[in-house]
């Protein structure tokens, strides 16, 4: 199975997981008996199972339209399969003859299909998606001791490895997101603020546990505001009058996407593909849908690439009895 395919495949599970609601169990790449061969498995793309019913979702996606041997293909596997219904979706849609015989025989198609400039105009209007970031300079972490340590210095939390400096710029930024008079301060275009925090953290310099942790900086937040690049209906190619099942708006951001169904949401935020500003730290994104809606699911994809940690710290070293020494 290709990448695309199986996020293709993905794609159709998440749509599904809307559409059916929570009564039914939606499985993607679902290995289920044959009813004929117990001991022999088929793998089905897509498995939707109620209790009183049970339908397979196979998808195909391929560069023209699906014709009428894979339809063939199907009705003969939702009757070997003992499946009350069967879904085909093509991501090219379906030849005539195709969608003349899976209508005759119950064969349930669903295709994506471009909707025009009003129709995305209409429902992205009042979507906004906007990554938010905070952007530290003037970096100073002290770290008091109970005496002076010897040369080199050594940095490590109580498991013994590396310090997550992340961690502490992490706490920084969601006390000052929680802050509503700093966030006053932040919500003005450019301006900064001034953070003192200490940290209850059990961090050790060679060997010797730090009596007292401070983190001092200037601190600033970063919007950036996400583009729709394209929306898609998920709907029956036989009958365009039937409103769409469901719309996939694809956005500037790697693999990121929203299925929305009737006041129903599911999003996928590709971390991976954010570039992050000089001196920023990736906070979070920030969905406003301009209405009440019902989070279903939501999946992050490469949230190590986002969480990196490339900003200058100056590090300081002092005891209760001398002042603090300047070391980078």
């Amino acid at each position: 199975m290709t990448k695309k395919s199986t996020s293709f495949e993905q794609r159709i599970e998440r749509i599904h997981r809307l559409l059916e609601g929570e009564d039914a169990l939606v499985t993607w790449d679902d290995r289920i008996p044959d009813p004929d061969n117990p001991k022999q498995p088929r793998q089905i793309d897509v498995t939707i199972r109620r209790p009183e019913s049970f339908a397979i979702v196979e998808c195909r996606i391929h560069k023209d339209p699906q014709d009428v041997q894979w339809i063939e293909e199907l009705i003969g596997r939702r009757a070997s399969l003992r499946a009350d219904t069967v879904i085909a979706v093509s991501n090219s849609g379906f030849t005539e003859g195709a969608k003349s015989k899976a209508t005759h025989f119950g064969v349930i198609l669903r295709d994506f299909h471009t909707l025009t400039q009003e129709e995305i105009r209409n429902w992205g209007k009042q979507l906004k998606v906007q990554l938010n970031f905070y952007e530290f300079t003037n970096n100073v972490m002290t770290f008091v001791l109970p005496e002076q340590p010897t040369m080199p210095m050594r940095i490590a939390d109580y498991r013994g490895d590396a310090v997550n400096w992340r961690g502490m710029f992490e706490t920084v930024m969601t006390r000052v997101h929680n802050d509503s008079q700093t966030n006053k301060v932040l919500g003005i275009d450019g301006a900064n603020a001034h953070c003192d925090m200490d940290f209850d953290a059990p961090i050790f310099v060679n060997g010797t546990r730090v009596i007292r942790t401070m983190l001092t900086c200037n601190i600033r937040r970063v919007t950036r505001e996400v583009l729709l690049s394209s929306v898609v209906a998920y709907a029956d190619p036989t009958d365009t009058d039937l409103l769409p099942q469901a719309m996939v708006g694809s956005f500037d951001l790697g693999a990121s996407e929203i299925v929305d169904a009737s006041d129903t949401v599911s999003i996928v935020a590709d971390l991976s593909q954010i570039e992050i500003p000089a001196n920023c730290l990736f906070h979070g994104i920030f969905y406003d849908f301009g209405r009440v809606v019902e989070m279903r699911g939501m999946h992050f994809v490469g949230c190590h690439d986002a969480m990196r940690l490339q900003n200058t710290i100056q590090f300081r070293f002092g005891t209760l009895q001398t002042s603090a020494s300047g070391n980078d």
